[in-house]
């Protein structure tokens, strides 16, 4: 679906840099003690997440607000252009250290049916 990069991280936050392929995904997932704040620096992205009330989504673009998703929701992005860069910032609200295996995985990520192909850029530090 796409490349992370790790830019930053210390015990209270952790930075990354995701490059998203068109109809590339995530797996759906939540985070256990981290919020997880998405702003995106080109391109187009879905975020999708469920609440009590069922699947709530949103697109977010360079002039979007960013959006975080609390801890404990499940999530997943969808790369809506041809190649989306984004930020991701981790933080808790907990005593607990931000970790980077505070993951936990629903479903696989992946490549929607018919999705285009497209490259990637070869760059050190994915995670």
């Amino acid at each position: 679906w796409g490349i992370a990069y790790a830019l930053a991280s210390s015990s209270d936050y952790q930075l990354d840099r995701i490059v998203v392929r068109e109809g590339g995904y995530c797996s759906l997932h939540r985070h256990l003690d981290k919020d997880n704040l998405f702003l995106v620096r080109r391109g187009r992205l879905r975020v999708t997440w469920l609440t009590d009330n069922g699947e709530e989504s949103t697109e977010l673009t360079p002039t979007s607000d960013p959006l975080c998703i609390p801890a404990g929701v499940l999530h997943r992005f969808l790369g809506l252009a041809a190649t989306s860069e984004v930020f991701e910032l981790y933080t808790s609200e907990t005593d607990r250290p931000v970790r980077r295996d505070d993951i936990l995985r629903e479903e696989p990520g992946g490549m929607l049916a018919n999705a285009p192909l497209s490259s990637l850029p070869d760059i050190e530090g994915a995670v």
